[in-house]
């Protein structure tokens, strides 16, 4: 399965911020039958150009049978539901490889482009939004076409009405939108030219400020507008060269509501084209965005799209040309929702969420009868550990399933540890547990692993403090029941201090909370007693909670853990593998931590050859030695190189992977053993055994990871 996430204008990724857009499918509409000349929703032999108003598609068509064919544009009411069409309108007699190169909605109608090849009376209409034809106004539609908002402040008469261009004219053109009328024409309407040439595509408007984005061949030109008839800062956004002047289907759309731009980057009008490469997305800088795409698949195509978005709905229409079809999405920016791992200890249930849209995407996974008053993930996102609070088992749950398992490890640490409440883990691998004796709340440091928990201080006297919490720099803070605060906690005493008079919500029984390191927001399950609850983001400078969704309805006393690894992860790929015998390459993963007192890093090497014997090797020094050795792969490490990480030799087995524990303590080195510090950057590749081709015996690679000891 390819990759969810796309970038932008072939930008480096040290300019984007990861997960920033996500375009979620709701749902693709079939166009198929409007290209079949049978069918009264005939609209030529693909569908070209597309406008969406969050409740009804219009599409438009463009004749590529070979011969003179008819074109036209066809409705679809309800296209998410039952997707009913509408008999074709706007019939026009096309020559081949021309037809309609444009369409835009708003209350005023439709607005229309189309392109015959040369001067049309046709060119640019109007219609209700019943197919009616309101106004036409000869010109050539080739260029696409928009409702121009107007300029703030400024004359609507002089500013608003629909707006296209033309080949070789230099200047945007304005009609009336109720009459057609000229408002601006060729010799007098703001210019668009720039030294890219004035072979216009398509074009949108931004509605709060006027401002103007144009496709010119498959570049990307801004203008900031300054007037009702004039623009200023002429910009080319994207420069795309050769230039593809004389390749259609350029298209644009400005999405309002997230200051964003997306456009496809047609360079040739061949098959095989992947999406994911053509359709870009930028901010109104022009910095290139990530994009997350979820589950969406399209087959590659000839690079044709066009675009219409829906401020209203903030969704938006992507027009498939060769595959006939209309794919809808919901459009949203901010932090990517990162999982969360639930417990109902009302309910003796595990469940399962999202930091965004908590109850649409909670799901109980089964039942949990353990009294898991503590949960977290460890540094890497991958393993979540719990304690038992009536046995002291620690055990893992899976987040998939929430099933819990013992790991044959027990709790252990000074008798006044006897009333667990809450479990966090730090970037660094060290982990804290909170408990009440009755009394006093206190803090306890250890490891998950060996069960071992040291006393650290006394958090808040006669205080039930119910959870804890690191963020992603190591700070921890805690959660009382006793006056419904947030406070922070000095981990080397364990003293807490309060943040501000408290959460504004009257809290009782068992609470969870946990951060989303990725954007080190603070969530939690606040439980008010009786069934009633929230799932709320707590301030850390007011220690006020937002609440984002009432859990009520869902009876629910939840603890909960958000599935979220340190910023940038415990450790960076680098140096690519090359195939070996099983047609693929190996790689090499860390989880775990990277910290020194947690001692957890774990590698795992997958991909290879099965049975094959195998090593983990470290050094401190990164390299780059094609076939080193002789072999089949790439060195990619340097200077003092240590074998046997893990203390072993390995052997794939049937699935073709291993796994190593590395202990800080005893790093393999041509020397001995030695220790590593916080700070060592120490870097690891797998060596295997493999045959060529000819079935000789030889070795091989996987790539590298390097981590920053912490």
């Amino acid at each position: 399965m390819r990759s969810l996430f796309t970038l932008g204008a072939a930008a480096s990724l040290t300019c984007l911020s990861f997960g920033q857009v996500r375009l979620t499918e709701i749902g693709t509409i079939d166009l198929s039958s409007t290209s079949d000349p049978m069918n009264p929703e005939f609209i030529g032999s693909n569908p070209s150009a597309i406008a969406w108003d969050g409740t009804d598609l219009y599409a438009a068509g463009l004749n590529s049978s070979g011969a003179t064919a008819p074109v036209g544009i066809a409705r679809v009411t309800d296209p998410l539901g039952a997707a009913s069409f509408g008999p074709a309108f706007g019939l026009q007699s096309a020559p081949n490889s021309r037809g309609y190169s444009g369409l835009d909605i708003s209350g005023a109608g439709i607005a229309a482009a189309y392109d015959s090849g040369a001067s049309d009376p046709q060119g640019i209409a109007l219609y209700d939004p019943a197919g009616v034809q309101v106004w036409v106004k000869d010109g050539r539609g080739g260029s696409g076409v928009a409702f121009n908002p107007g300029f703030p402040g400024g004359d609507p008469a002089l500013g608003e009405g629909v707006a296209w261009a033309t080949f070789g004219s230099g200047r945007a053109r304005l009609q009336d939108a109720a009459t057609g009328a000229d408002i601006w024409d060729g010799t007098n309407g703001f210019v668009i030219f720039t030294s890219e040439g004035s072979f216009f595509r398509d074009l949108d408007f931004e509605d709060a400020t006027g401002d103007v984005w144009v496709r010119e061949g498959n570049n990307v030109l801004s203008f900031t507008r300054n007037g009702d008839n004039s623009v200023t800062n002429a910009a080319i956004v994207f420069d795309q060269d050769p230039d593809a002047d004389f390749v259609s289907g350029q298209n644009i759309a400005h999405l309002q509501n997230e200051g964003l731009v997306i456009y496809n980057d047609r360079s040739t009008t061949g098959g095989g084209q992947d999406f994911f490469s053509v359709v870009n997305v930028i901010d109104e800088t022009g910095a290139p965005q990530m994009v997350n795409w979820g589950g969406f698949a399209p087959a590659a195509g000839s690079g044709y799209y066009d675009f219409s978005y829906d401020a209203a709905t903030s969704t938006l229409a992507i027009l498939d040309f060769g595959a006939r079809s209309a794919t809808i999405f919901q459009v949203a920016t901010g932090p990517e929702p990162k999982p969360i791992s639930l417990v109902n200890l009302r309910l003796n249930e595990a469940a399962s969420s999202q930091t965004i849209d908590f109850l649409a995407n909670l799901s109980v996974l089964g039942t949990e009868a353990r009294n898991l008053y503590g949960i977290d993930f460890d540094p890497s996102g991958t393993t979540l550990y719990g304690v038992d609070d009536a046995t002291l088992e620690i055990v893992t749950i899976d987040p998939a399933t929430g099933v819990s398992t013992p790991t044959g490890t027990l709790l252990t640490g000074p008798a006044s540890l006897t009333g667990l409440s809450g479990l966090s883990c730090a970037p660094d691998g060290t982990w804290y547990l909170s408990d009440y004796d009755g009394m006093d709340s206190n803090l306890f440091r250890g490891s998950i692993h060996t069960g071992v928990f040291d006393f650290v201080g006394v958090i808040a006297p006669a205080n039930l403090m119910i959870d804890i919490a690191c963020d992603a720099q190591g700070n921890l803070y805690g959660f009382s029941v006793s006056d419904d605060s947030l406070y922070t906690i000095d981990t080397s005493t364990g003293l807490g201090t309060p943040i501000g008079t408290g959460i504004g919500l009257n809290a009782n029984f068992a609470q969870g909370m946990d951060f989303d390191w990725s954007t080190d927001t603070l969530f939690a399950t606040v439980y008010t007693g009786s069934g009633t609850g929230a799932f709320c983001a707590i301030d850390l400078t007011t220690g006020v909670a937002t609440i984002l969704d009432d859990t009520t309805p869902t009876n629910s006393e939840f603890e909960m853990a958000v599935q979220a690894e340190i910023p940038g992860g415990i450790s960076t790929n680098y140096c690519a593998a090359e195939p070996n015998s099983t047609g693929g390459a190996a790689s090499i993963v860390a989880t775990g931590s990277a910290g020194l007192i947690a001692n957890d890093l774990v590698l795992t090497c997958t991909g290879m050859p099965a049975d094959s014997f195998s090593i983990f090797i470290a050094s401190t020094t990164q390299d780059f030695v094609p076939m080193a050795g002789g072999g089949a792969g790439n060195l990619c490490l340097g200077g003092s190189i240590g074998r046997g990480v893990g203390g072993a030799i390995y052997n794939s087995g049937a699935a073709g992977s291993i796994s190593a524990s590395v202990d800080w303590t005893s790093i393999p080195q041509p020397a001995g053993a030695v220790a590593a510090m916080a700070g060592d950057t120490w870097n690891f590749q797998c060596w295997f055994r493999d045959a060529d081709v000819g079935g000789v015996p030889t070795f091989n690679y996987s790539d590298a990871t390097s981590v920053l000891v912490r």
